[in-house]
């Protein structure tokens, strides 16, 4: 089985949040979002996407009714036999707030990731 490289920059948080996964010019289909950080998300999926497709991902929090949709436009990074790993390319405003308390409130390390947010001056994207 092939090894990733942990590439990543930022704290990332184990999850379940379901969500609607939306390639561009194609059809919705649900995902569960297992892995969150300011940078991007893993979910699980039994569809795979092709690196470099440009998505929607809308995640679901709270409770039946009173659901709080967090939106952010993705692009597909690699896609495995578990899942699909997506980097943010950007995050709606709205959404800023609440994903920030589920990553810090969810991370292995909650100090670190706070500090993350902090000493970026908030929601940051790296252009690479």
């Amino acid at each position: 089985m092939k090894q990733y490289h942990n590439q990543r920059k930022y704290s990332r948080s184990k999850v379940a949040i379901a969500a609607t996964l939306t390639p561009e010019g194609g059809d919705s289909f649900g995902v569960e979002v297992v892995d969150l950080s300011m940078g991007g998300v893993f979910v699980h999926s039994d569809q795979a996407l092709k690196p470099g497709t440009i998505c929607q991902i809308n995640m679901l929090l709270g409770h039946f009714k009173h659901e709080l949709p967090l939106v952010a436009g993705a692009i597909v990074i690699r896609s495995v036999k578990e899942g699909i790993a997506l980097r943010f390319e950007d995050v709606k405003l709205q959404s800023i707030p609440v994903m920030q308390d589920v990553i810090v409130d969810h991370a292995e390390d909650p100090e670190q990731a706070a500090m993350e947010f902090s000493s970026h001056g908030g929601w940051i994207f790296s252009p690479e």
